[in-house]
């Protein structure tokens, strides 16, 4: 009895002792309750933090940097679109995708892969073949102003390439150029080498501003337009096979188009990085 009068004494000496750790205050922004993973707390209102991008205060507006400018006057006005080639970088909230580039390869964009090109050896031998280290693009709106100087295809007088004019194009030398788009099924995609078929259901027409988002107007479903989906069965979201580390496919979230998080699927942002305008990126994708 003596010995269980003990142990039980040493047992509440033991829970005395120990003191509790201390609680961390819950933050608080003008008497709500918030995350700060999620949230930055202004001096007038709380504005959300979306894949990396902090959202800021003009006025009572919440807005990103990467799509307007707040003047001294607290009025909002949209960047200016990119005038010229640029590449499209990632803004995540992960540190694996932060930072990385989107790339061209197979049809589609990725992040960890690409760029795939290809030179003919006649275009080899005349010196049009560049390194291709980068995936570089022209928003639509832009073409008129900023591509006859620098897009190879521009010297032919093909009939297509009147057509292309209008389209969002990339930076490559093949006579008849290759277009990017959306697939229907959220795939950011690109057309083979001189061709504009695009397929069914296709999304043209992109919005780049100057060092800013990378953007369709038919994506605009919150809090992610944008996803990263990792690299399964060679291609995309969907399969069975192992995930290929490190690679991950670009996707916009149409409407009618579900990501969901089993798959790893992460939402990102794409910014449109204006390039030096002088000479062309690739002679093709592939």
């Amino acid at each position: 009895m003596q010995s269980i009068i003990m142990i039980v004494s040493a047992l509440v000496a033991t829970t005395i002792a120990t003191p509790l750790p201390p609680v961390s205050p819950v933050p608080t922004c003008h008497g709500i309750i918030y995350d700060p993973s999620q949230y930055q707390c202004y001096a007038n209102q709380l504005c959300p933090i979306i894949n990396g991008d902090i959202q800021l205060t003009c006025d009572t507006a919440c807005y990103s940097k990467y799509n307007y400018t707040c003047s001294t006057e607290n009025k909002l006005a949209p960047l200016p679109h990119v005038s010229g080639p640029f590449v499209i970088q990632v803004l995540a909230s992960t540190s694996n995708l932060n930072g990385s580039y989107v790339q061209a390869c197979t049809r589609r964009f990725w992040i960890g892969e690409g760029p795939c090109t290809s030179c003919p050896q006649n275009a080899s031998q005349a010196g049009k073949c560049s390194n291709g280290y980068q995936t570089q693009l022209f928003e639509g709106s832009a073409l008129n102003s900023a591509a006859p100087a620098t897009l190879g295809f521009r010297q032919h007088t093909r009939a297509i390439d009147s057509v292309l004019t209008a389209l969002s194009l990339q930076n490559v030398q093949v006579p008849g150029g290759q277009k990017y788009f959306l697939d229907a099924d959220g795939a950011l995609s690109f057309t083979a080498p001189n061709s504009s078929i695009t397929p069914r259901g296709a999304v043209l027409n992109a919005t780049a501003y100057q060092n800013g988002m990378f953007a369709y107007d038919e994506v605009n479903f919150p809090p992610s337009a944008w996803v990263a989906c990792p690299k399964i069965n060679g291609s995309s979201h969907t399969g069975s096979r192992a995930i290929a580390n490190g690679v991950w496919q670009v996707f916009g979230q149409l409407k009618g188009v579900s990501f969901h998080a089993q798959q790893g699927c992460q939402g990102i942002t794409l910014l449109a990085k204006a390039v030096q305008n002088g000479s062309v990126a690739a002679y093709e994708y592939t």
